[in-house]
């Protein structure tokens, strides 16, 4: 499978039955269809992301830990990094996460363990912008060993793009989707447990180390965090011991797992 040995006449095809259905409530279960014809997918979801405002789910596939995305939604997404990407780093485009070779995991396997519940081993993303303050996340989890084959995926989703970003303004611009209901509800929700993740530890850690926790819960290793908080990566580990003793936690996924605990108060 790859973007050169599809057929351009089929891929024609399939975008132009897309366009045909784009302003009907079919439209995400045909997109999805599409994809899957030519990408070996587990499972999708496809997310609306909004600034400020707690994520809404489109449409979620079966499969999966969180299968119908309640832990996701209830505050867990504040560390997912397509969230990021797009909310605190302006960012639209394909993506591609591999637990096994991307950087911010590389700290425990306990931390990996737990976020192998939420995500694939690869998951093939797109960040499609709607406007400056509105974009639509799709995800493909692709269960494979062979990584030309995932790559052939990414290169397939970039080569369509520009269709999807326009596909996802015909669907929301038509029958007044862009005007969603439980708005004011979605921004105090994502007000309230960006709140949890800013004061998390915040009784017994400086403001140093609950900078640094927020980066622990987001998945960085001691490396990542002395370059972006221009340290050396030896005073982060000796704040990381610091915040583990003062939590009175084992590690990181002990941490990960007390933030958790702590979302869970807000349901």
């Amino acid at each position: 499978m790859g973007p050169k040995s599809i057929p351009i006449s089929d891929l024609f095809d399939g975008i132009s039955a897309l366009y045909a259905v784009a302003t009907e409530d079919k439209f995400l279960s045909h997109l999805i269809e599409f994809i899957e014809k030519w990408i070996p997918v587990q499972h999708a979801d496809i997310l609306e992301f909004k600034k400020g405002l707690q994520p809404r789910s489109l449409k979620a596939t079966a499969g999966g830990y969180d299968h119908d995305l309640s832990k996701y939604l209830n505050g867990l997404y504040l560390l997912d990094p397509y969230y990021d990407l797009y909310e605190n780093q302006d960012r639209t485009g394909i993506f591609k996460l591999n637990l096994e070779d991307w950087d911010n995991f590389s700290s425990t396997e306990d931390y990996k363990r737990y976020w192998r519940m939420f995500v694939g081993n690869n998951e093939v993303a797109g960040l499609y912008k709607i406007t400056d303050q509105h974009c639509i996340h799709v995800s493909f989890m692709i269960q494979t060993e062979d990584q030309q084959l995932v790559q052939d995926a990414v290169e397939l989703m970039r080569l369509l793009e520009s269709n999807f970003c326009i596909l996802f303004r015909n669907y929301f611009y038509s029958k007044g989707r862009q005007s969603t209901m439980n708005e004011i509800d979605r921004r105090e929700f994502h007000t309230t447990v960006s709140a949890v993740l800013e004061n998390f530890g915040s009784d017994v850690l400086s403001d140093r180390e609950q900078e640094i926790v927020r980066l622990l819960l987001k998945g960085h290793s001691a490396k990542s965090i002395a370059t972006l908080l221009d340290i050396t990566a030896g005073t982060v580990s000796v704040h990381r011991s610091n915040i583990y003793q003062k939590l009175a936690v084992a590690g990181q996924g002990d941490l990960f797992s007390e933030f958790v605990t702590s979302l869970t108060s807000l349901r």
